[in-house]
């Protein structure tokens, strides 16, 4: 097996001229092969620039980041079965490094996912008449759908009326994919399918609440929509 060879404690970057740690946290490593054997070095400039020079010359270069984006698509397709098994590899080694990594890219990118939530929520705000959101709570008895909690203990508990639910998280904006909905349902819920998270798996779980929100969706909401004209 190949072994890495460090000659020097701190190196200092041929670039951004920065004195360094010898280590691979800050400098790639090179294949050498001399007399037969095998051995690594690593090698300037360190990691920062040379991401950078890669960044820079990604941007110079017109339509390149088109044709990166269909070359690792068709490369992910291509190999589908050896990336799953190398995380199923990975995730048994570390479970944790899978969050570690989201927190920390999310951190870095806090603002391209404020920007994405917002675009998000732009497309879940619902378009109801009030007469269509009174039937919908009358319909559920002015209760969760899902664990039937009261409207009245709701605003005890939170101080806020019952919330418009979407059961299908990027339906349709109308009637027929809301239910009212309690504070902690609808967290919990959340980007999962109604399939996903109302199950018997779920102690919040009823299957008569369950045949109601389906017939509600499927059928009777469609009877109490406001006819625009």
């Amino acid at each position: 097996m190949a072994k890495l060879i460090i000659t020097e404690s701190v190196i200092t970057c041929t670039e951004c001229k920065k004195k360094l740690e010898a280590t691979e946290i800050n400098f790639y490593k090179q294949k050498y092969k001399k007399n037969g054997e095998e051995f690594y070095k690593l090698v300037n400039p360190c990691r920062e620039c040379r991401k950078k020079r890669q960044r820079n010359y990604i941007d110079s270069k017109e339509g390149y980041k088109e044709k990166q984006k269909i070359y690792h698509a068709s490369w992910n397709i291509k190999n589908r079965d050896r990336e799953a098994q190398n995380k199923r590899r990975l995730r048994a080694a570390d479970p944790g490094h899978y969050k570690r990594y989201f927190k920390e890219y999310q951190s870095n990118n806090i603002e391209k996912f404020v920007d994405y939530a917002r675009e998000r929520n732009k497309e879940k705000k619902f378009k109801i008449a009030n007469s269509e959101w009174d039937s919908c709570l009358n319909y559920f008895d002015f209760s969760c759908a899902y664990c039937g909690l009261t409207e009245e203990n709701h605003k005890k508990l939170h101080k806020t009326r019952l919330h418009k639910e979407h059961v299908i998280v990027l339906g349709r904006n109308n009637l027929t994919n809301c239910v009212p909905s309690c504070k902690e349902c609808n967290s919990q819920k959340s980007k999962y399918s109604l399939h996903t998270w109302y199950n018997v798996t779920n102690p919040k779980y009823s299957r008569d609440r369950y045949e109601k929100i389906y017939k509600w969706i499927r059928y009777d909401s469609k009877k109490n929509l406001v006819i625009k004209r």
